[in-house]
């Protein structure tokens, strides 16, 4: 090859470097525009409840929705506080938070329903429940999982055979992969802001 065909070849290479440097350019102000990428790593939900003979089950708003575009190593904290009840002896109900844990590699999901449920006698009026683990099909406790997209939402009832009372379960969730090393990051370029966190 002469050289002006390097020439060539090299201002063909940059050129072709260089547009694909816009290119990730432009992603990261995309995702820079649209928040932190962990925005809905993570939330809460005050859900009410009534007390029936058929216990009606009311869905939370949902708790976490993470589109991370690659397969990862996560790990989560399911949380809840009876936050109000109506006055009640104690034993005469059960409240539940069951949270509905689905996730996913490629095309393919899974659903975990319920993947825990925590509970409350009416009367625990402020007190919290949480876990960072649950119990897979053969009773061994997990707390680590693969998945490239996570979606968590909360299923809630009061059972009580006394009549209708009322009350409100606050839920929430958090996930956060195990390692969280990011391909923009190798540009220098971090879309969350996170460069002098406190």
């Amino acid at each position: 090859m002469n050289r002006r065909a390097l020439l060539l070849a090299g201002g063909a290479a940059a050129a072709g470097g260089g547009a694909g440097l816009l290119y990730r350019k432009l992603q990261m102000n995309r995702a820079k525009a649209s928040g932190a990428p962990w925005h809905m790593w993570g939330s809460q939900s005050t859900v009410p409840l009534v007390s029936t003979f058929t216990s009606p089950v009311v869905t939370s708003s949902q708790l976490c929705n993470v589109k991370y575009k690659r397969p990862d190593t996560w790990r989560f904290l399911f949380f809840g506080k009876l936050i109000q009840s109506d006055t009640v002896p104690f034993g005469s109900g059960t409240v539940h938070a069951r949270f509905n844990l689905t996730f996913g590699v490629g095309r393919s999901t899974f659903t975990l329903a319920p993947a825990i449920d925590l509970t409350w006698d009416p009367t625990q009026v402020g007190e919290p429940r949480f876990c960072t683990e649950i119990l897979d099909s053969q009773g061994r406790p997990f707390g680590q999982f693969p998945a490239e997209t996570i979606m968590v939402i909360c299923d809630a009832n009061y059972q009580s055979a006394l009549g209708t009372f009322n009350c409100q379960v606050e839920v929430g969730a958090f996930v956060a992969p195990v390692h969280h090393a990011r391909p923009d990051w190798l540009a220098d370029d971090f879309s969350g802001g996170e460069l002098g966190g406190k």
